[in-house]
């Protein structure tokens, strides 16, 4: 059983790796308790599916901080305060939260924002 950044190292500027130690020990830990009591565990789904989504989060965010979409979003000049809270949840470590729109569809939602935000400066 792996935990923390031996499972995933994103990034050294993002907080991701205190996230991921910190669910995956969590998670492996009962996971561990569960299995020694007798009962089953699938591992693969339990624990490697669930920590894969906390990562695959995390990594678009990484990524479109480096390739400068977050930077459009968040130096816009006219932002919206409920999507700004969502990104920021995610970026505070809430990558498993589905009922957040940034973390469903993370990927296609903050590139989309990312082009609209960069065209509406643009168009200024």
């Amino acid at each position: 059983m792996l935990t923390g950044n031996v499972t995933e190292f994103l990034d050294p500027v993002f907080s991701s790796g205190v996230t991921l130690a910190s669910v995956s020990a969590q998670k492996a830990a009962n996971l561990v308790i569960r299995h020694f009591k007798g009962e089953q565990v699938d591992w693969e789904n339990e624990y490697m599916k669930f920590m894969q989504r906390g990562i695959d989060v995390f990594r678009t965010y990484v990524n479109t901080w480096y390739d400068g979409t977050l930077f459009s979003i968040f130096f816009a000049e006219e932002r919206n305060e409920d999507i700004m809270n969502k990104i920021c949840s995610v970026l505070a470590g809430y990558v498993w939260d589905e009922s957040n729109p940034f973390v469903r569809n993370h990927e296609k939602n903050v590139r989309t924002l990312g082009k609209y935000m960069s065209k509406a400066t643009i168009d200024k």
